[in-house]
């Protein structure tokens, strides 16, 4: 099987993936907060997720307010796709509820 062969089913699995990841999310009762989604999307672990927490927490006691996110895209833990893909199910969530 060529490279490009096994590679064009990718996006399809991704897609897949993410819907399956998305039902599991719905199903939750409380709102998530996003550091949550990211777990449970699998996108980081709960301890990259603590650490990024921690770092949002120092940078707030030197006076500089930082989004969860963007400490978590600039330290490459997350990509800008994870990052739309998070916040578009956070809109959605919010926007069920």
């Amino acid at each position: 099987m060529r490279d490009e062969d096994r590679t064009k089913g990718q996006p399809i699995d991704e897609l897949v993936r993410l819907r399956r990841r998305y039902a599991e999310l719905e199903e939750s009762e409380q709102p998530l907060r996003t550091g949550e989604i990211l777990v449970k999307m699998g996108y980081v672990t709960r301890q990259q997720l603590e650490e990024a927490l921690i770092e949002q927490e120092e940078l707030s006691r030197h006076g500089h307010r930082r989004k969860l996110l963007s400490i978590m895209v600039e330290s490459g833990i997350i990509t800008e796709e994870q990052l739309r893909t998070v916040l578009a199910i956070q809109s959605a969530r919010i926007a069920i509820r």
